[in-house]
């Protein structure tokens, strides 16, 4: 794999608490086990303003071409040679009232992002996804209790079907400790394929235990469903188990 990205940002518009970000890559993937290279290149845009001190907004577009082939095609076997453009107008909001992103002791976090393609603004499939995300926390004594939730689908438009790059995966320990990493949801012989809806349910109890070490109690449940309509409570899967944590003052 090589790549190379450029990007740019800039912190006002105009005088204007408005950031704004540009960037491009362009990537290139060849797979040792076959003949098949992947080349890849994009452009985005994204502005980004603060609307009050715990209220973000954040909007733009995202360009992604993607060219697969075979460098020695088998003339007695069907030729790869496709060609992907994915085009997406992106808008999301956060509220955050955590006291510290990365070691959180008590605050809230919503998001809710909302992605739309269409052929209308360059794109080769149509589809559109929404993901909505919570996380509370909340200290009793030199415990640290911790919730989230996530809730994801995600619809193909025009008759088409949901692409690959756009389909949820579940399990793990981002999602639900204790299974292997995207083991939930529907699987065909080469493995997962994910899904058009997500929901995953996170509960943990974080304590002390002596220097930079910290123990964590985690009970989790969720799934990935074939589509939005199929997402049932039952057939959540559940998970719970311990771990032990590391956070020095440098990592």
């Amino acid at each position: 794999e090589r790549g190379v990205r450029l990007f740019a940002n800039m912190p006002t518009l105009f005088g204007l608490p408005v950031e704004s970000l540009v960037s491009g890559h362009r990537q290139r993937e060849e797979f040792t086990t076959t003949r098949f290279v992947t080349d890849r290149m994009g452009v985005s845009w994204e502005q980004r303003m603060r609307i009050a001190p715990d209220l973000r907004v954040s909007y733009g577009y995202t360009f992604d071409r993607n060219h697969t082939f075979d460098t020695d095609p088998d003339p007695d076997l069907p030729s790869v040679d496709d060609v992907v453009k994915v085009a997406r107008l992106n808008a999301a909001t956060v509220f955050d009232t955590r006291d510290d992103p990365l070691d959180t002791v008590r605050g809230l976090l919503l998001s809710s992002s909302l992605v739309y393609s269409s052929e209308a603004i360059g794109s080769g499939v149509n589809f559109v996804s929404h993901l909505a995300q919570a996380y509370y926390f909340r200290p009793w004594r030199q415990v640290v209790l911790a919730a989230a939730a996530r809730l994801g689908t995600a619809v193909a438009l025009r008759g088409q079907t949901l692409i690959p790059s756009q389909r949820f995966f579940g399990g793990g320990s981002r999602t639900v400790g204790g299974l292997p990493e995207e083991g939930l949801g529907p699987q065909d012989f080469l493995g997962p394929v994910g899904g058009g809806a997500l929901l995953v349910l996170n509960q943990e109890v974080r304590f002390p235990l002596f220097w930079w070490f910290r123990g964590v109690g985690f009970l989790d449940a969720g799934n990935v469903f074939d589509t939005p309509s199929r997402i049932d409570l039952r057939d959540l899967v559940g998970s719970a188990g311990a771990g032990l944590r590391v956070n020095t003052p440098f990592a």
